[in-house]
């Protein structure tokens, strides 16, 4: 089973809520919920650059080696 699928569109969802949060952030500024957003920005910027690692080597696993 290949896993390349299921990491693009777990890549895609979290860009998704980054955005989100991005917007929500811009309109809680100032606010007590500001600090908990940026505490879930970063959480899902280290997801965001985890499931990027995870299909860079996975598709470098899938390439055929040289002889």
């Amino acid at each position: 089973m290949n896993a390349e699928p299921f990491l693009l569109i777990g890549l895609i969802a979290v860009v998704r809520r980054v955005l989100a949060v991005t917007i929500s952030i811009e309109q809680s500024l100032g606010t007590p919920e500001f600090d908990r957003l940026l505490i879930e920005l970063g959480v899902l910027t280290a997801l965001v650059i985890s499931l990027a690692a995870a299909l860079y080597f996975t598709r470098r696993s899938s390439r055929p080696r040289r002889g």
